[in-house]
C-alpha cells in the first residue's frame, strides 16, 4: 500500500514536469510530497507500537512485535503470529477467542482479558508461548464443551500471580507447565511435566494422563466433582508425584 502511494506520487511529479511547470514550483511540490510522506511514515510507526484505547472490528492479526497498553476491544478474534505483550492493558474480546501460532508469543503483564459484559465467552488455543504474570482472565471457556478454557497444544506455558475467574480448565500437551501463585479451576495434562507452587486449584483438580511428572509445593486442591467416589483432586496415570 505504501509503495503504491509512493509510485502514484512520483507519477504526479513527472506529470507536472511534463507540463513545463517552473522549477521552483516543481521543487516546492516535491518537497511537499516528501514532507507528507515522512509525516505518514512517522504516524504509521507510532500507530504500530501504541495500541491504547482502540476498538477494532473483525479478527486482529499480530504479525509484528507489538506492545499493547490501556484499553483494547476486539470485535472478533485475536491471532498472534509474532510477539505480543499486554502491559497494564484491559483487553476485551467478543469473538471466538485467542489463537497463538507456533512462532508467536503472548505475554500478559498486569493486565486483564475478558469478554464484553460477561455475556459471551472465549477460549485460548496456543501452539506457541503463553505467559501470564499478575493478571486476571475472566470468562475463558469453550462453549462447545463447557469444560476447557485454554488448550496448550505446543510451545510453553507459565502462570504467576494470576486469577482465572469463571473460566474453564486447561488442557495441556506441552513438555513443561509452570504454575505459581495462581487460582484456576483445574488442569489436565496429556503428556509432559508440571510444577505447581503456592497455587489453588478449586474446580476439577489436576489429572496427569500422559505419564508425566507432577511436582506440588505448598498448594491447595479441591475437587468439586460429585458424581463418582473415585474422583480425586490429584490423579496421575503412571507418572510420579512429588508433594512438598
Amino acid at each position: 500500500m505504501l509503495r503504491m502511494r509512493r509510485e502514484r506520487r512520483l507519477q504526479l511529479v513527472h506529470l507536472v514536469i511534463g507540463r513545463s511547470a517552473s522549477s521552483d514550483l516543481v521543487a516546492l511540490y516535491v518537497f511537499s510530497i516528501i514532507l507528507i510522506s515522512m509525516t505518514a511514515f512517522l504516524n504509521h510507526t507510532v500507530e504500530g507500537n501504541d495500541h491504547s484505547s482502540a476498538i477494532q472490528s473483525g479478527d486482529v492479526v499480530v504479525d509484528e512485535k507489538q506492545i499493547w497498553t490501556g484499553n483494547k476491544e476486539i470485535n472478533g478474534s485475536l491471532i498472534v503470529e509474532n510477539d505480543l505483550i499486554l502491559r497494564d492493558c484491559e483487553l476485551i474480546i467478543s469473538g471466538e477467542g485467542i489463537r497463538i501460532h507456533e512462532n508467536g508469543s503472548l505475554v500478559v503483564e498486569g493486565s486483564s482479558i475478558s469478554s464484553p459484559g460477561g455475556e459471551s465467552r472465549f477460549f485460548v488455543e496456543s501452539f506457541g508461548s503463553l505467559e501470564l504474570d499478575g493478571s486476571v482472565v475472566t470468562n475463558c471457556l469453550d462453549m462447545s464443551n463447557n469444560i476447557f478454557g485454554i488448550y496448550l497444544l505446543g510451545g510453553s506455558f507459565r502462570s504467576n500471580d494470576t486469577l482465572f475467574e469463571d473460566s474453564g480448565i486447561i488442557q495441556s500437551r506441552v513438555e513443561m507447565v509452570n504454575i505459581e501463585k495462581t487460582v484456576m479451576a483445574g488442569i489436565i495434562s496429556m503428556g509432559g511435566n508440571m510444577i505447581i507452587r503456592e497455587s489453588k486449584i478449586d474446580g476439577l483438580g489436576v489429572s496427569m494422563l500422559g505419564g508425566g511428572g507432577l511436582e506440588i509445593n505448598d498448594s491447595q486442591f479441591q475437587s468439586e466433582l460429585q458424581f463418582s467416589e473415585s474422583v480425586s483432586a490429584i490423579y496421575s496415570d503412571g507418572g510420579g508425584i512429588v508433594l512438598n
